[in-house]
């Protein structure tokens, strides 16, 4: 055997070696954006839950005060936002269909109220907006109760879970 075989042998070693080390790399950083993708779904749902809140305590006070322009303004703010927690909930296959199919049904409630109010002045806006308001009141707990589990259950950006894959660099 010659020393260009030899040399060619521990080529190709070194080449399968580092093809080796390469896919382990890639595997890595995968699951390194999988994890930062599920994340930022995460941070998110956390910070739409208050936006979903306080619209919901707004739509309640305009219903009170029977300002039919101020409710038709929020049920529209209504709309926008449970379509962005439905996208949010669309990011993330973990979660239950249940609060995308609510928050859905909210969607089309506000669009019917708030097209069943315009052009009146006169209408008795707390039972007129019952169902949405309703409807409204169960997605926004149910998006508590779902922010609550992840809080309890998550573990800080950059913490690594006991018992994690402790590898060093490559």
């Amino acid at each position: 055997m010659s020393v260009g075989d030899i040399l060619s042998v521990a080529g190709l070693a070194i080449a399968i070696w580092q093809i080796w080390r390469m896919g382990r790399i890639v595997s890595a950083t995968k699951k390194a954006v999988d994890d930062a993708t599920q994340r930022l779904g995460v941070y998110n749902l956390l910070l739409i839950v208050p936006k979903l809140s306080r619209l919901e305590h707004d739509i309640e006070n305009a219903a009170i005060r029977k300002n039919v322009e101020e409710m038709r303004r929020l049920l529209r703010e209504w709309r926008e936002a449970a379509s962005s927690l439905r996208g949010i909930l669309a990011s993330d296959h973990a979660h239950s269909s249940d609060l995308d199919t609510l928050a859905q049904e909210s969607i089309n409630l506000a669009a019917l109220a708030k097209t069943n109010l315009v052009g009146k002045e006169n209408v008795d806006l707390p039972n007129a907006t019952k169902r949405v308001r309703n409807s409204i009141e169960k997605v926004c707990l149910e998006t508590s109760m779902l922010a609550s589990r992840i809080t309890s259950t998550a573990t800080p950006f950059g913490a690594r879970q006991i018992g994690s894959d402790s590898q060093g660099s490559n």
